[in-house]
C-alpha cells in the first residue's frame, strides 16, 4: 500500500507550508508531511520553504531577519486566496503538536540560509522533535551536511 507523504501539506489546495495545508492533507488521507524549518532571529524554529519572505507573504525580506512576532503579523496565505489571509507562516511546535493528535509522519528539511544564522538549528529541531515525543515518526534531510552530522554527533 502507498503513503502519501504531502509535499508542503495540501500545497495545490491550501496556501504552502501553513496549518490549513496541513490540515487538508491529513483530511485527504495522507500519512505524513514534508515540510522546511529555519531558525529565526529570536530562536524560534519557523516551518516556511524559501529564505527569502515574499513569494508567500506579504513582505520582502531575509527570514533570518525577523522574530517570532514579527513573522507572525505577516499573511501567509493572502498570495494564494483571499480566504487564506489570516494564515500565518507556523512555527514548528504548532505543526508537531497537530502531527502528534493527528498520528503524522514528518519529514522535517532543516535549512539554513547564507545569511543570519544563530545557533544549531539541526540540533534544536531534533529537541524539539523528540520533546514531543515523534523522534520514531519523523526523519531529518538537510542540503547542508554539517547540520546532519551535528544531528548524528548529539543523537548517534
Amino acid at each position: 500500500m502507498a503513503q502519501i507523504l504531502a509535499h508542503r501539506g495540501a500545497s495545490k489546495e491550501r496556501p504552502e507550508n501553513t496549518m490549513a495545508a496541513f490540515r487538508r492533507a491529513q483530511e485527504l488521507g495522507a500519512y505524513g508531511i514534508e515540510t522546511d524549518v529555519h531558525l529565526l532571529m529570536d530562536g524560534t524554529l519557523a516551518v516556511h520553504h524559501d529564505s527569502e519572505l515574499g513569494r508567500c507573504e506579504n513582505r520582502q525580506g531575509s527570514i533570518y531577519e525577523y522574530n517570532r512576532e514579527r513573522i507572525k503579523s505577516f499573511s501567509a496565505g493572502a498570495w494564494f486566496s483571499p480566504a487564506y489571509t489570516e494564515e500565518r507562516v507556523p512555527c514548528l511546535e504548532e505543526l508537531l503538536a497537530f502531527a502528534r493528535e493527528k498520528d503524522l509522519f514528518l519529514n522535517i528539511e532543516i535549512k539554513r540560509g547564507t545569511g543570519f544564522y544563530f545557533g544549531d538549528i539541526g540540533v534544536r529541531t531534533v529537541s524539539m522533535v523528540k520533546a514531543y515525543g515523534l523522534e520514531e515518526h519523523c526523519v531529518f534531510s538537510s542540503f547542508q551536511h554539517d547540520i546532519l552530522s551535528g544531528i548524528r554527533e548529539h543523537f548517534p
